[in-house]
Formats: C-alpha cells, structure tokens, sequence
C-alpha cells in the first residue's frame, strides 16, 4: 500500500537499512529545527482575538499550576441550569482537558505572566508544527524517498491555515500531530493496532474527542492481522489473533480517558457530560442566530431538537456542506487532491496487472479523502468553520507527496531515482513549489478576522482593567475571555437579556465562591 509505483532499488537493500533509519531521523530532526526557527523568526505575531478558546485554556491552566484542578475562570451562561456550575470558579464542564495541561509548559516557561505566556504558547505551537513537519519527513526519507519528504513538506506548508493556527493557540495543531503519527503506524498495513496505538487514540481523545472515532476507522479499514498471521504460519482462531491486539489499543485507550470520565461523572454525574452537547447542534440557526443558545438558561440536546424541530438542523447541515466544499481550496491547493486522485487510480492498475483484488475503499489515498469528507459532513451539523479540516492537512500532503515530487522520474516503467539525493531535493523543489504556491488561496474572513483582533486589543485590555476594579465578591458580565485571563478574575460571559443576568445573580449570590469553601 505505498506510494505509486515501482520503489527505487536501493530503498530495501539489506546493507542500508541501519543508514536509511540514521537518515531518517537526521532528516527529520533538521526539518523540524528549520521549521520551527523559520517560522518564529520571518512570521510576524497575529494579535489573540479576544474572545479565542487559548484564553479560556490558559484560565484552566492557571488554576491546574495553583493546585486548584479543573476551573474555568469564564462561565457561560447556559451552564448555570446545572446546580453543580453555579458557582464561580467554574467546574470545567465545556472544554476537554488535554490542552490546558499541555500549555502548563508556556506557563511555567512565562512565570504566569499574562502577556508572556502567549508568547511562550506560540513558542509550543511553532514546536509542534515543526514535530509534525519532522515526523512526516522522517517517514519518507525511511523510505528512500527525498523527493517525497521535500515535497510533502511543500504541500504541507502551502495551507495558510497554520499561521493562525500557530499565533491562536489552536488545538488542531496538536491534533495532527497525533491524527499523523496514527496514521504513519497503520498505513502500511502490516500489523494490527497495539497498545502505543491506544496511547495516541486516548490522548487525542481527551484533546479533540470529536476526532476519537477517525483512527478506529483506520483500524477497520487495515485489520493487519492476516498478513502478519499467515507470514508467521498462526494457528488458532482467526477472529481472535485479529481481534486480540486492536481490543489492548482500545484498553490503553480507555485507561487514559477513564479519570478524566470518572471525575466528570462525580462532578456532573454523567461520565460524558459536556456543555457543547446541550448546544452546539442548534447553535447558528435561525432558532439561535450566533451563539445564543449559549447565552441562556434552556439546554437544547440533540435529541430533542431532532425530534422536535429537525427543519433547522437540516438547513443548517446543507449550509455547512455547501461551505466545506466552496471553501476547500483555502485548505490544501488543487494539486494536492488531484495527486491523491492519481496515487489511488496508479495502484488499482498496478494490482489489477498482478492479478490481484484491489479494494480500492482501503486504498490510503482514498482513505484519506474519505476521512476528509466524513469530517466535513459532521462539522457541516454542528460548526462552519475550516480549521476543524486542519488536522487532516498533514494526512493529505504526505499521501500526496510521491506524485508531486517525483513524477519526473516515474512516468516509464523501470523509473529511476536521481543519482545524488540533492539532485531529487532539488527537482522536488522545482516541480513541486510553482503548483502548490500559484494556487495557494487565502481562506475566506480570516485575514479579515485578523485584523479584527488588532484593532479589539485596547477594548478587551480595557475591558479586563474594569473587572480587575471590581469590589470583592460583584458578579461581572464580561464579552470577552481575554478579560478573564488579563485580569486574573472569574466572569460570566454576556447573557441574553436582563431576565438571564438576574436569575445568575441571585444564583451565584446564594452561593460561596470556591476561594471561600474550606
């Protein structure tokens, strides 16, 4: 299941398999250094939006270095119909719980300075786009292949989505690092999922767990365990040698998400409870324009807006599959799905010339594209916006590395690779960079958004300076959670109408605060 057509001669030559793996960490160890430290010095900072998720992140995290646990400094109003919530600090019960952790290291790193640690958080953030640029080259030049490794590299680049990404603290960084090195595990279908596996699955679970179900579906897609069973001559049953290492990846899986499952159940009394659930399926329909089913008391869970009123849920699906598919050239340019298109056309020819059966469905070019589609159609239901695709940018540009980089060489049927390995860096390079970088396109509003957020930083700092004044004790409706972070304070974010800010009041006011309770 590798990459089209025949490999290069020297690629499984016995005498260099011990240097291949030597390159292939060098390789990836310099790609990731150069990554990182380009992108800190030429790429100019982008100023937070005030109301970024980093913030509220950052909040958590502050709590988690004070020894507090899992607080949220920035309440949403709907929480507040849960009788566990009313109280402020808040319970984290709408954010999963990975990514504050994570950001304990900018923190540290920052002395909890405010200003600082968002510094410090691009730092992190330029570090892991840079693991997930070495990782991906690593596995080409494993392979024998540097003009694969340049370009997939290039591919991978050309999303201009990363910027942001990076600079806003987003956790779809994170997530495809952990979504890629899933990926590089099983695509070869040599072994079945194990416990690393798991590992990966339960920590990208309690990081993006809307993504949890993506690499399960790898698993079913490349079992392994025929091939590894009839190389070794297994005997026994063959529905349990299969099923025995992928049911130890799903164990390690649980054992990682399980506290965090069984601290919510205590906390909410339910072990999957989370606010987004009550919300996020309504959210942005003519029902609730915008977030204003978060801006109230009146929870709105899937299944009873289903079954209720399934007229906005559908309009809303069809308006958000209409957006993926216009918007998808903001997120990986046209050459990259047309090599993706060739790759999986390539391979079905080939073995349909060996005489064997092609399942194109488990083709890893296919699947990648499906994998895409299948994420476009879920947020399509619940939110509109192009990172949530971000994750399988790196998944994309390495399945499509081979044909941007080294179809020069690969058109007759005994193709050669250059002698040098400068010399297939250096074509890679010429016959990659003009199509990916002439149909680069900047991704609708965000640029826009960008200069939104400069143009608010004096409001939200002037914002955290009044709740900074704030009397002891004085509940605050603020609009941004830059407030909460800047200031050091527990909020409310913004409620709907003067009926909703009542009822929190006299809530939180029959309430201790949580620095009061012994």
């Amino acid at each position: 299941m590798d990459a089209p057509g025949p490999a290069p001669a020297r690629r499984h030559a016995p005498g260099r398999r011990g240097a291949l793996t030597a390159g292939a960490g060098a390789a990836g160890c310099v790609a990731a250094a150069l990554a990182c430290a380009w992108w800190l010095a030429v790429r100019p900072p982008l100023p937070l939006l005030p109301t970024d998720d980093l913030y509220t992140h950052l909040g958590v995290t502050r709590h988690l270095a004070r020894g507090e646990g899992f607080l949220s400094d920035i309440a949403y109003p709907l929480s507040f119909a849960w009788p566990f919530a009313r109280t402020l600090p808040q319970p984290l019960v709408h954010r999963p719980p990975a990514w504050p952790v994570v950001l304990l290291l900018p923190y540290a790193a920052a002395g909890g300075e405010a200003e600082a640690t968002i510094g410090a958080v691009r730092a992190l953030q330029a570090a892991l786009l840079a693991a997930v640029c070495g990782l991906g080259t690593a596995a080409w030049w494993r392979r024998g292949r540097p003009a694969a490794a340049t370009a997939w590299l290039l591919a991978m680049l050309a999303c201009p989505l990363w910027r942001y990404a990076v600079d806003w603290g987003l956790t779809e960084v994170g997530a495809s690092l952990l979504l890629l090195g899933l990926w590089l595990r099983r695509r070869d279908d040599e072994t079945p999922a194990g416990a690393v596996d798991g590992v990966l699955l339960g920590l990208l679970a309690l990081l993006r767990p809307e993504l949890a179900w993506l690499p399960v579906a790898w698993w079913a897609a490349w079992p392994g365990a025929r091939r590894a069973d009839a190389a070794a001559g297994a005997t026994g049953s063959p529905w349990r040698r299969q099923m025995r290492r992928p049911a130890a990846a799903l164990l390690a899986a649980a054992a990682i998400v399980t506290p965090w499952g069984v601290r919510n159940l205590v906390v909410a009394g339910d072990p999957f409870f989370s606010v987004q659930a009550q919300a996020e399926l309504l959210k942005d329909t003519r029902t609730w324009p915008g977030y204003d089913v978060y801006r109230q008391l009146a929870p709105q869970p899937a299944w009873r807006a289903l079954a209720a009123d399934p007229v906005p849920v559908a309009r809303k699906a069809a308006r958000g599959v209409r957006f993926f598919a216009q918007a998808w050239p903001g997120l990986v340019p046209w050459p990259v799905v047309a090599c993706l298109g060739l790759a999986a056309w390539r391979r079905r020819r080939e073995h349909a010339g060996d005489g064997r059966t092609a399942k194109t469905w488990r083709d890893p070019a296919v699947v990648a594209c499906g994998s895409t589609a299948a994420l476009a159609l879920m947020y399509a239901c619940f939110d509109h916006s192009l990172r949530h695709l971000l994750p399988v940018v790196p998944i994309l540009a390495w399945e499509a590395g081979p044909w941007l980089g080294e179809w020069p060489w690969r058109r007759g049927s005994r193709p050669h690779a250059p002698p040098r390995t400068h010399l297939a860096v250096l074509l890679a390079v010429a016959v990659a960079a003009p199509p990916l970088f002439l149909t680069m396109r900047q991704p609708a509003g965000w640029r826009e958004a960008a200069a939104g957020a400069a143009a608010a930083q004096a409001e939200a700092r002037a914002e955290a300076a009044t709740l900074r004044a704030a009397e002891p004790g004085e509940i605050v409706f603020v609009r941004t959670a830059a407030a909460t972070w800047l200031a050091d304070r527990p909020a409310v974010w913004s409620p709907l109408d003067d009926d909703v800010a009542a009822r929190i009041r006299a809530w939180l006011a029959d309430t201790p605060s949580r620095k009061d309770l012994p």
